[in-house]
């Protein structure tokens, strides 16, 4: 899989910064990586809350952020919890 180019990883961690800012200011920072592991056959695709696949990189801030630190005031409708 090629790389993305600077400019795009540049562009990405300044929206997921803003938007860690605007809606988890309790975060100390955010690290952004980027790696792809369907190669070593270990690779899960995942489903936001929203139910989707895919999604911006904001919504799956989102979704970490209530999945680990267990807010799921963050997602649109959150699982049930049984």
């Amino acid at each position: 899989m090629a790389r993305p180019p600077e400019s795009t990883k540049t562009s990405l961690h300044q929206r997921l910064a803003a938007r860690a800012r605007e809606r988890w200011p309790q975060l100390s920072g955010i690290t952004v990586r980027y790696h792809y592991r369907a190669s070593h056959d270990d690779y899960e695709k995942s489903v936001l809350p929203s139910g989707y696949p895919a999604g911006t990189p904001q919504e799956a801030l989102d979704w970490a952020c209530g999945l680990y630190p267990g807010d799921t005031t963050a997602w649109p409708d959150p699982p049930p919890t049984d």
